[in-house]
């Protein structure tokens, strides 16, 4: 596990966690099957199926004073627990938040926006894209019209990154010193499954809970999944990756992928399932997300970001 920073949208997503991670200082008296935070302009909700996250909860109401955590009481289902969570959010006012599970990470296509990785540096970087897509009313940046004529929801395309390993020079390129780049999976795995503009599987979506519907959010509600949760508010979930902003999606090492029970009925986390996933590189490699961890350290300084970033890659029940 680890708690991985992600250049998602704003500040918010410069850490996150995977199965398996830091113990958690202080237990928790209550389970959590998924959790939210608010950091940056926005709140990011992930689902945690069996494995419950305590260490990125205390991570992150650490880290920042202004940070917001919530948590419920397991709903019977992920539907539920999706409009629950989005109830909640909108009844404070939040509005853009990120349907994705812990081992994903939104950044920005380097293969549509050139100066990806000096954005992707910046805290921040996602959102201002998104601002900028928003009001590109002359079209100059591609698939600009998606952002502006859907302003309720956003489908974004999954890449899936497998485990074939890269040397040693490529994996510790530009890391900042002090850190191991193998405990990161956003740093050490850098092969796509399949071609760099071909989307993996469904996608996963970005909404502005504001806009939804109170018709929609009533405790015995049910809608669509994390990939589309509200089909009268987002669009088609079959979007190639050929838009400016994505998501990596990692399968991690053997040993991370079992570790964790799937709540999924059906779908264990089997050394089998793995292999079948793991050794794709059709999609050759890139470095897309690289500068977050430099760019996290600049951020935050040297000892925070040691201090946040400790376990990291040391998996724990």
């Amino acid at each position: 596990m680890e708690h991985r920073a992600t250049p998602l949208p704003t500040e918010a997503f410069l850490v996150s966690q995977e199965e398996g991670g830091e113990r958690a200082r202080t237990p928790l008296p209550f389970s959590l099957s998924f959790f939210l935070f608010f950091w940056g302009g926005f709140f990011v909700f992930f689902f945690s199926a069996h494995y419950l996250s305590h260490n990125f909860l205390l991570v992150f109401t650490r880290a920042r004073t202004h940070t917001h955590a919530h948590a419920h009481t397991p709903p019977h289902t992920q539907h539920q627990n999706s409009t629950s969570c989005t109830r909640h959010l909108k009844n404070l006012n939040r509005r853009w938040t990120a349907y994705i599970d812990t081992d994903e990470f939104i950044t920005i296509n380097e293969g549509v926006i050139s100066d990806a990785q000096q954005r992707i540096h910046q805290p921040g970087g996602v959102s201002r894209l998104l601002e900028e897509l928003r009001n590109d009313v002359n079209g100059t940046i591609q698939n600009s019209d998606f952002y502006r004529q859907n302003r309720a929801c956003y489908t974004i395309p999954r890449r899936l990154y497998t485990a074939v390993e890269s040397s040693t020079n490529e994996v510790t390129r530009n890391v900042t010193l002090g850190f191991d780049p193998v405990r990161f999976d956003t740093l050490r795995y850098r092969y796509r499954a399949i071609n760099a503009t071909q989307r993996y599987g469904f996608c996963k979506s970005l909404v502005d809970v504001s806009t939804v519907p109170d018709k929609f959010l009533g405790f015995n509600q049910i809608h669509g999944s994390a990939h589309r949760p509200f089909r009268s508010l987002c669009p088609s979930q079959w979007v190639e990756y050929t838009y400016p902003v994505g998501i990596h999606h990692y399968i991690g090492s053997l040993e991370s992928f079992t570790h964790r029970d799937d709540a999924r009925k059906n779908y264990a986390k089997s050394a089998d399932l793995w292999k079948k996933r793991a050794m794709q590189q059709r999609g050759g490699s890139d470095d897309e997300i690289r500068p977050w961890l430099d760019g996290f350290v600049k951020f935050v300084g040297q000892s925070a970001a040691a201090y946040l970033l400790q376990g990291a890659g040391v998996l724990t029940r």
